[in-house]
């Protein structure tokens, strides 16, 4: 894989059993490989927010961490079957939250990495919504626009 790539992000979520339109995302950035795991930097504008959110990801076959810094801040881990805890920061406060992994799909090759997360969203123990995402990382010469 080569250090610049186009990073596309697609998610569906449902809200109190609503699907939400679907959302795409496509962002340049860097990748490397480093102690056993993937990154991949990037720049954000998020709707609702002022100025530009450093994103990270650091991913293995099986975990993800979102790491944001900047106008929106935070540290989020999906983990297989797992439930981990995030405080959102934003211009508005703080937003508590919790994460509960419910599969992690990933398919590496040389040329693309595809991750998919299914993970459902709660904040004071209730469910917010229920996403899929999906992660699809390409040498920035590969993709087609």
């Amino acid at each position: 894989m080569t250090k610049e790539i186009i990073l596309t992000i697609s998610g569906l979520h449902v809200t109190d059993g609503e699907t939400d339109d679907p959302v795409e995302v496509l962002s340049p950035g860097q990748y490397y490989f480093k102690n056993g795991k993937h990154y991949v930097v990037y720049d954000e504008v998020m709707e609702g927010i002022d100025g530009v959110v450093k994103s990270t990801l650091k991913f293995t076959e099986d975990q993800v961490e979102l790491f944001r810094s900047g106008a929106a801040s935070t540290r989020m881990v999906f983990q297989k079957q797992q439930e981990h805890m995030a405080v959102y920061q934003t211009p508005m406060g703080p937003l508590s939250i919790s994460l509960y992994t419910e599969d992690i799909i990933s398919d590496f090759t040389e040329e693309r990495m595809n991750l998919e997360i299914i993970y459902s969203l709660k904040t004071e123990g209730i469910v917010i919504t229920e996403s899929t995402v999906r992660l699809d990382i390409c040498p920035k010469e590969l993709k087609e626009f």
